[in-house]
C-alpha cells in the first residue's frame, strides 16, 4: 500500500492498495563465464572476457489462471588493457557489455518489461602517493543503456499499481574520485565524489514527443529527451575520518565519523519532483577482534 502519513490504519484502506492479488512466480537462471589474461609487456596486460546468461520467467496469476512465460539470453565481452607503470601506479581501460533480463509484472499495465543492454566505457587509475599513505584513485565511463529498467508507482484509474518500465536509450557519463590519507599511523582521512549524468535519449510512446526540435525538447515536462533517468541523484560525495585505538595485541578501539553528501534527487521521468540535497552524519564506534570479534556501536544523523 502507499503510506501517506506513517498511520498504520492506512492498510486496510482499498484505496491505498498497490496490489492485491495472488501470484506465483518460477525463476530460473543459468551461466558461466570466461576469463584470459596476455601479457604484451611485463608492465601491460590485456585481459578479455565472456560471460553467458540464460534467464527463465513465469508468471501465474493464482486467482484467474493466465499464465506468462518467457526467457531471455545475452553473451556479455569484456576487454581490459592495464599498465602498471611501477608498483604504486596502474592506469586502465576496459569495454564491455552488461545485462537484466526482462520479466512480468503483477499489475499488468503493462504486462511485461523487456531487457536492458549496456555498453560500457571506463578508464581509471590506482596510485599511492607519499610512501603509501596516500591512496588516489579515480575513474571516468561512459554508457550507451537500451531498454533502460527502471521501477515505477502510479495510479492507474482503479489505484495504485507498481510495475517495472523500459526508457528506451539512456547516455550515461561520470567521474569518482576516492582518497584515502594516513597522516599518521592508526588515523585515517578519506574524501570520495562521484558524478553521473544520465540522460534520456529516446522515450516511445510519447505522442507529445515527436516532431520537437532540440531546444523545445529540453523544456517539455515529460521524459521524452534530455531529462534525468528516475531515481537520479547526479552529484554525491562523503569525507570522515577514522582512528584504531590498540587495546590489546588483539583488540582495538574504533572510532569513526563519515559526512555523506547527496545532491539533488530526480524522482520521475518528468523531471518535475525534485528532492532537495541531503546530508547525512553518521559517527559510529566498536571494538575490533579480527575476523571474529566486533561489536558495532553506531549513531546515525
Amino acid at each position: 500500500f502507499i503510506d501517506t502519513n506513517g498511520d498504520p490504519a492506512q492498510f486496510w484502506d482499498p484505496s491505498l492498495s498497490i496490489d492485491t492479488e495472488n501470484y506465483r512466480w518460477l525463476q530460473r537462471s543459468f551461466g558461466g563465464y570466461g576469463q584470459a589474461d596476455y601479457d604484451l609487456r611485463p608492465d601491460l596486460t590485456l585481459t578479455a572476457g565472456v560471460r553467458y546468461d540464460f534467464d527463465e520467467r513465469q508468471q501465474r496469476n493464482l486467482i484467474s489462471g493466465p499464465l506468462l512465460a518467457a526467457n531471455f539470453n545475452a553473451v556479455q565481452p569484456k576487454a581490459t588493457l592495464s599498465w602498471r607503470r611501477s608498483d604504486r601506479e596502474t592506469y586502465y581501460l576496459t569495454a564491455g557489455t552488461g545485462y537484466r533480463p526482462g520479466g512480468f509484472n503483477p499489475s499488468g499495465d503493462p504486462s511485461h518489461f523487456s531487457s536492458e543492454f549496456l555498453r560500457n566505457f571506463e578508464g581509471g587509475w590506482k596510485t599511492l602517493w607519499l610512501d603509501g599513505q596516500l591512496r588516489i584513485n579515480g575513474a571516468l565511463f561512459y554508457d550507451i543503456d537500451h531498454g533502460y529498467q527502471y521501477f515505477d508507482v502510479f495510479n492507474n484509474g482503479s489505484g495504485f499499481a507498481q510495475v517495472n518500465q523500459n526508457i528506451d536509450l539512456v547516455v550515461i557519463k561520470g567521474a569518482e574520485l576516492e582518497t584515502t590519507w594516513y597522516p599518521i599511523k592508526h588515523w585515517q582521512l578519506f574524501a570520495n565524489a562521484g558524478y553521473t549524468d544520465a540522460h534520456i535519449q529516446k522515450l516511445a510512446g510519447v505522442p507529445a514527443c515527436e516532431g520537437l526540435s532540440a531546444a523545445q525538447l529540453q523544456n517539455v515536462d515529460y521524459g521524452c529527451h534530455g531529462t534525468y533517468t528516475p531515481y537520479l541523484t547526479p552529484w554525491t560525495g562523503n569525507v570522515g575520518t577514522q582512528y584504531e585505538f590498540p587495546l590489546t595485541a588483539s583488540l582495538s578501539c574504533i572510532g569513526r565519523a563519515e559526512l555523506n553528501l547527496r545532491g539533488r534527487k530526480y524522482w520521475e521521468v518528468n523531471n518535475i519532483a525534485v528532492q532537495d540535497p541531503k546530508q547525512y552524519l553518521n559517527p559510529s564506534a566498536g571494538i575490533d577482534g579480527g575476523p571474529y570479534v566486533f561489536w558495532p556501536v553506531i549513531v546515525d544523523g
